[in-house]
């Protein structure tokens, strides 16, 4: 087993604990283990074959040892007793985004439906809103929720992505007759969720290594061998297409499965006129040029610069490079210092001497320390008390710095009647304020954007947490007026946070580019709450790139002396 299988394992044993109404630490601790399993560049095989499974953070001798379990045996035998101590049923409520092990207790007790079809057919007989705590707006939750899900089957999240990706670009790579192989398809431009992979290999016989290819260890079922084409289901249960193509004609195949369809379509279109044929293997025209050598060259050929591969979606930006006027995008070492951070105060896992050092061996100028306000209890949030006693540590943290600093920063809570969780003396007091919604989803657009919008209003606030609340897969976004949001966000220059958490991506790409145009200033975050998910910062720059964004438009891009004098503009 790999990884991101364990991972997917250990999420599920997380699930079935809550339903059984076991400790939420304990379910926590699985979950943890999942994101890092999913996250890590650490391989579990080979750590288990060294002797070093507990080098993956959060990993002790209880978790190693369900690890070497699945590694020897491919089975889980906690696993298995928890599977059979929760119906099948109930497990399934769970797939559903916005229901929770209470939601589906109540559910299951009172209708026990024998499947999600059931469960629907409930819901649009009005007969979930009479059964105790669900009520109206749950009731059209559920309706919500089940919608995306069946649109979302099969689609994984960034991370897992390119983990499995990576596991199947590196057996392309070990096989004698593939050259070189690379990822394409919607993986390689950045988008949020993936419903199936995409890759291009070179090989002077492609016949040949698509025979090889056909006996691959992750192949569950053959769908097409043709030509230079192989697809396949894989073991994973996501779809994998993969070219094998000759030397010459690397750069045009990579160009088109890497898409998408609407890029593609323009480009031909563009090309025919020009007098140039494209197809999936070449880029030809009657002077009978040689093929291009790269994806540079081949854009070159039809008039216009290089398109990277975020922008390629059909949305002005083959216009924009004939015209030169194509963003220069912006690029993960650009990032100065990320500026959403939690730690063990909260519900972090680490101290602020561990990320500190960590942030300064990732060359960082700066990391803010946001660690939730009171109200959120659950994440054991900071009362006022504590956040002095808080800034203390980092006041002596700092002193040993003349290279970093630690700033000390709060992610305050808006509460449901719009109001901040702390006053606006000691927001004053704070090097720099997030301001985020973790309650409170169901209220109408007019209250949630009313609450926002106030938030931004508070010249005290820098930044907007995770701005519609999503979680992919899991949760849509909440109900908010997003025009209204850009607007008072240009207009009181408050930031908006791209957060990079693989289940977040909030902003979507689409409303980072509407806020661009409108003179939004953002900021790239990983609200991470472990030292090792500062990696996700990935996630949140190629969600960046896609809404256009450049250095300038991401304010901790800055020097700390700029982000200090930004974060003294009121």
């Amino acid at each position: 087993m790999n990884n991101w299988e364990i991972a997917q394992i250990f999420n599920e044993i997380a699930d079935l604990l809550d339903i059984l109404g076991e400790s939420p630490y304990k379910s926590r601790a699985y979950r943890r283990a999942a994101h890092q399993l999913s996250n890590t560049y650490l391989d579990a095989f080979q750590l288990y074959q060294e002797g070093r499974l507990k080098e993956i953070p959060g990993i002790g001798d209880a978790l190693a040892g369900k690890i070497e379990e699945l590694i020897t045996t491919g089975k889980l035998r906690y696993y298995d007793e928890l599977r059979e101590k929760v119906p099948a049923s109930l497990r399934q409520l769970l797939l559903i985004p916005g229901i929770g092990a209470k939601t589906a207790q109540i559910i299951y007790q009172h209708l026990q439906p024998r499947d999600l079809a059931e469960l629907e057919t409930a819901a649009r007989e009005k007969r979930l809103r009479e059964l105790p705590g669900i009520g109206i707006k749950t009731e059209e939750a559920i309706l919500r929720g089940l919608e995306a899900l069946a649109s979302s089957k099969k689609r994984l999240l960034l991370n897992h992505a390119f983990s499995i990706a990576g596991e199947i670009k590196d057996y392309l790579q070990s096989l004698s007759g593939i050259k070189m192989a690379s990822i394409a398809g919607s993986l390689r431009r950045g988008m949020e969720t993936v419903g199936d992979l995409d890759f291009v290999a070179v090989a002077h016989d492609p016949l040949t290594a698509i025979e090889e290819l056909a006996a691959a260890p992750f192949l569950q079922e053959l769908l097409i061998a043709e030509d230079c084409q192989l697809s396949l289901m894989t073991k994973w249960g996501i779809r994998a297409d993969i070219m094998v193509v000759q030397p010459e004609h690397y750069a045009a195949a990579l160009q088109y499965m890497t898409g998408s369809k609407d890029h593609n379509e323009e480009l031909w279109v563009l090309a025919r006129r020009s007098g140039w044929e494209i197809s999936e293997k070449r880029l030809y025209s009657s002077k009978k040029e040689p093929p291009p050598s790269s994806e540079e060259e081949l854009y070159s050929r039809l008039g216009m610069l290089y398109i990277p591969p975020e922008l390629r979606e059909g949305r002005g930006e083959i216009q924009a490079a004939i015209k030169g006027d194509l963003p220069n995008l912006l690029e993960e070492c650009d990032i100065k210092g990320d500026l959403h951070v939690h730690s063990r105060w909260s519900d972090g896992v680490n101290s602020l001497e561990e990320l500190a050092k960590e942030a300064r061996k990732r060359g960082y100028q700066y990391l803010a320390v946001t660690d939730h306000s009171k109200s959120l209890y659950v994440a054991r949030g900071l009362t006022e008390g504590r956040v002095w006693e808080q800034r203390e540590e980092i006041r002596r943290i700092n002193q040993r710095f003349s290279d970093f600093r630690l700033l000390a920063g709060i992610e305050v809570e808006i509460r449901p009647d719009g109001s901040l969780d702390f006053n606006d003396d000691l927001l004053a007091e704070m090097d720099i304020v997030i301001a985020s919604i973790h309650s409170g989803f169901n209220q109408d657009e007019k209250t949630l954007t009313e609450r926002v919008v106030g938030a931004m209003q508070n010249k005290h606030v820098d930044i907007i947490g995770h701005p519609t609340g999503r979680l992919l897969g899991r949760r849509e976004p909440y109900s908010i007026d997003i025009d209204q949001l850009l607007k008072v966000a240009a207009a009181t220059g408050t930031a908006l946070e791209i957060n990079s958490s693989p289940d977040r991506l909030d902003l979507c790409d689409r409303y980072i580019r509407r806020g661009k145009e409108l003179g939004v200033c953002f900021a790239v975050n990983t609200d991470a709450h472990n030292l090792h998910f500062l990696d996700d910062l990935q996630y949140g720059v190629l969600q960046a790139r896609r809404g256009w964004l450049e250095r300038d438009d991401v304010i901790n891009t800055m020097s700390f002396e700029q982000l200090s004098d930004w974060l003294q503009r009121s």
